[in-house]
């Protein structure tokens, strides 16, 4: 037990480590005075470079090549780019700045403030930690969805037939396989499939998604202050809970945030300051691997990205065309899943061209009221959906009206609108019925709309 513990660790720093290394190609992103996002952006880069990579063995897979070659073409890779990248000058040149870090010793009168914060942002980890250390997936979509496709990629047999099997509809053949393939990977080196270590996996996500939340408010917010505006998103119940049951849109939510902060910071610069495009293009690229919930927010935050710099951007014309760029670099690392989904007619249990045709638009229509009185009006307060999430945005909107914040009202509060409505027509078209399936996902659907109230 614990050489596999020990192996886990080793999983952990290779997908930390390769993750910076991959930033390190793009010097400003490790040199940037905003250290405390650096540690939580490499590892979700980590976590897209080894999906990538796992991606590329599965496809070779369908030819013949053993799925478990995976672990050395990744040493292979991280060794490669450790030579290939002037890394010791990079680290030279960014060293952290341990100042940002004097939790105990600020300089101000509110110094005793940062105990009980500090206190809690380590607790609220660790709980989630000790929780999936002892416990494996329990939650239907985290064993019967995820962790049954990375079972079937760890013992080599996920093959078409397997994909193409209606046996099988129930774990989501048609979504992406990011997850699956970082939990396949990380077995690779454990050489066991125990699901309590891919919890941890999620226990880290966790932690690293707190990180980014906290740096984020520090970009703009200084003092104790910024970590108790966190604190009420940290500890958010729909939060803990979809981590602790090891639910993918917890990592949609983080991949979000990343693509919100950073699309944001390209926007409203002075000048077109692309650096900001590389991490923005990662998210959006994960978050089209991930689930196909991702293609919703890409969809919305593209479109918003594109509205946002027409009305408020002199010089929009160079902005829109990167931003086009960008979202097409994402694209594609979606597309070779969607060619072999369309080619073998994997289709989505709620949203197909099968099921559009013979929606009855009408009658479908007629759930609107019961959707918008579900979401925003009977379960507005309910600690296992809004809590008090909504309320907070509303008033954030209302400030940002009354100070004409009017950039960042239409960038935030748009893709906020556009967002909620593409979900809101998801439940309308979806052949099941509505309540049952708002009740079982509208959590996860706070949980992803989460990075946009946070940025706002």
């Amino acid at each position: 037990m614990i050489t596999y513990w020990l192996i886990t660790i080793f999983v952990v720093i290779i997908i930390w480590g390769t993750g910076f290394l991959a930033l390190a190609i793009f010097k400003p992103l490790i040199s940037e005075p905003k250290k405390l996002i650096l540690a939580p952006l490499s590892w979700f880069t980590g976590l897209f470079v080894v999906a990538v990579f796992s991606y590329i063995v599965f496809f070779l897979s369908l030819f013949g090549l053993p799925y478990n070659y995976i672990y050395t073409i990744m040493l292979i890779f991280c060794f490669l780019l450790l030579f290939r990248i002037p890394i010791y000058n990079n680290i030279k040149t960014s060293k952290i700045d341990f100042s940002e870090f004097k939790i105990f010793n600020i300089k101000t009168d509110f110094h005793d403030l940062w105990v009980p914060v500090i206190a809690l942002l380590c607790l609220l980890p660790y709980s989630v930690f000790t929780v999936n250390a002892v416990k494996p997936a329990w939650a239907w979509d985290a064993f019967m969805i995820w962790s049954f496709k990375a079972k079937l990629l760890f013992y080599n047999i996920l093959d078409l037939s397997l994909l193409t099997n209606p046996s099988y509809s129930y774990a989501h053949l048609d979504y992406p396989l990011f997850v699956p393939l970082v939990e396949s990977f990380a077995a690779q080196f454990i050489g066991v499939f125990d699901e309590r270590f891919f919890q941890i996996i999620f226990s880290i996500t966790f932690l690293n998604f707190c990180m980014m939340i906290f740096g984020v408010a520090r970009t703009y917010i200084k003092g104790p202050f910024s970590a108790y505006v966190v604190l009420p998103f940290i500890a958010a119940p729909v939060m803990i809970l979809n981590y602790v049951g090891a639910y993918v849109d917890c990592v949609i939510a983080a991949y979000h945030l990343i693509a919100v902060f950073y699309l944001y910071q390209f926007l409203q610069g002075e000048k077109v300051e692309y650096k900001y495009l590389i991490p923005a293009g990662i998210a959006m690229a994960s978050l089209f691997m991930i689930k196909n919930e991702g293609s919703l927010i890409n969809l919305t935050l593209f479109i918003i990205s594109v509205i946002t710099a027409v009305l408020f951007i002199k010089d929009y014309k160079k902005r829109v065309k990167y931003l086009i760029y960008m979202f097409l670099f994402a694209l594609v690392f979606h597309l070779p899943w969607v060619i072999i989904t369309k080619t073998l007619g994997i289709t989505n249990r709620f949203i197909s061209v099968d099921i559009l045709n013979s929606t009855n638009w009408m009658e479908q229509l007629s759930e609107i009221p019961t959707i918008i009185s579900f979401l925003f009006f009977e379960n507005l307060f309910k600690i296992e959906f809004w809590g008090a999430i909504f309320f907070i945005y509303i008033v954030f909107v209302a400030v940002g009206i009354i100070t004409r914040e009017y950039f960042n009202t239409v960038f935030f509060v748009g893709a906020f609108i556009l967002n909620i409505s593409g979900v809101i027509l998801t439940y309308v078209i979806s052949p099941h019925d509505v309540v049952v399936h708002m009740t079982s996902s509208f959590d996860r659907v706070v949980l992803s709309l989460l990075p946009l109230v946070i940025c706002y």
